[in-house]
C-alpha cells in the first residue's frame, strides 16, 4: 500500500505577514499596473513584459513560481512549471492546462507520471511510478485509470487487466511471487464473479468469487486427486456438493487447504493525492 505524507511547503494564512513585491512600469490613474513593467518578488525573481489593469499578460520571466511565457494573460509553452505544494511538470502548458506528453513529479509521495495530458488532466497512456518501485502503465481517463492497465506491485504481485475509477475491474489476470495465478472477473479491485485460482502446487479452484473469497457454485481440485464440487460460502465448502477422492486420509489432510481462497490482500487500485493547486 502506498503511503501517502503531504508536506506543506508554503504556508498562506491571515497571520502571514504581507508579501513586499516592486513594481516598475506603466501604471493606471488608479494605480494599477498598466502597459509595460518589470514586476519584482522578495525572493529575487522578477517577471516583466505587458499588464493590463494589473494582470500579467505577455512575456517572460517567473511569476509564483511559475518559469514560463504568458500569453493573453495564461501560461503556455513548453518548460518546467512548479506549483505551490512543491509538485513539478516538465511538459506543456496550453491556457494554464497541462497538455500534450509530460513529466508530473508529486511532492507528497514522489510518485512520477510520464504519459499524455489533455486539459489539465492525465488523460490517454502513462505511466506512473511510486517512491517503492511499484508502477502502473496503462490508459487514463481524466486523472483516474481507465480502460487497460498494468500494475506491477514493489513485493513481486502483478495485476493485468481492466481498469475503471482507479480499480481493477472487469478481466484480468493477478499473479504472485509464489506461483499463484487467478484469472477471471473483477470488481472493486477484488476479485468478483467467475474466475480460476490455481496454486503453484497444482491445486485449482474454479468457480464464482465474491470479495477475494470462492462463494457460490465452483469445484476444488488437489494435485492429488481429491475433488469438491459444489457450494462455497467464503472459501469455505458446504458439504452439499459432490466429493471424490482415493481415501479418507487424503480428504482431510487437504480440507484445510478451500479456507486458503480468500486472499488476503486488500483491492487492487492506485492511490492518488489531492489535483495540483495551480
Amino acid at each position: 500500500m502506498i503511503k501517502i505524507i503531504l508536506l506543506l511547503i508554503i504556508t498562506i494564512s491571515c497571520s502571514s505577514p504581507p508579501v513586499t513585491l516592486v513594481y516598475t512600469g506603466q501604471r493606471t490613474e488608479d494605480n494599477i499596473y498598466n502597459g509595460s513593467g518589470e514586476l519584482t518578488f522578495p525572493d529575487g525573481s522578477s517577471w516583466n513584459g505587458e499588464f493590463v489593469n494589473g494582470k500579467a499578460m505577455n512575456g517572460e520571466g517567473t511569476l509564483y513560481l511559475y518559469p514560463g511565457a504568458f500569453i493573453e494573460g495564461s501560461k503556455n509553452g513548453d518548460g518546467e512549471y512548479f506549483y505551490p505544494r512543491g509538485d513539478k511538470y516538465v511538459g506543456r502548458l496550453v491556457n494554464g492546462l497541462l497538455e500534450g506528453s509530460g513529466i508530473l513529479t508529486r511532492y507528497a509521495d514522489e510518485a512520477i507520471y510520464e504519459g499524455s495530458f489533455k486539459n489539465g488532466k492525465k488523460n490517454g497512456t502513462g505511466i506512473i511510478t511510486y517512491s517503492d518501485n511499484s508502477y502502473y502503465d496503462g490508459d487514463w481517463v481524466n486523472d483516474v485509470a481507465n480502460g487497460e492497465g498494468i500494475f506491477n506491485y514493489a513485493d513481486g504481485h502483478r495485476y493485468d487487466g481492466e481498469w475503471s475509477n482507479s480499480h481493477a475491474n472487469g478481466n484480468g489476470v493477478f499473479s504472485s511471487p509464489e506461483g499463484h495465478t487467478y484469472e477471471g472477473e473483477f470488481m472493486d479491485g477484488f476479485f468478483n464473479g467467475y474466475g480460476i485460482l490455481k496454486y503453484s502446487n497444482g491445486n485449482r479452484y474454479k468457480g464464482e468469487w465474491k470479495s477475494n473469497f470462492a462463494h457460490g457454485d465452483g469445484t476444488f481440485t488437489s494435485s492429488d486427486g481429491f475433488e469438491y464440487k459444489g457450494n462455497f460460502n467464503e472459501g469455505k465448502y458446504d458439504y452439499d456438493g459432490n466429493m471424490r477422492y482415493t481415501r479418507s486420509a487424503d480428504f482431510i489432510g487437504n480440507e484445510g487447504e478451500l479456507y486458503n481462497n480468500g486472499i488476503e490482500r486488500g483491492p487492487i487500485k492506485l492511490f492518488d493525492p489531492p489535483p495540483i493547486k495551480k
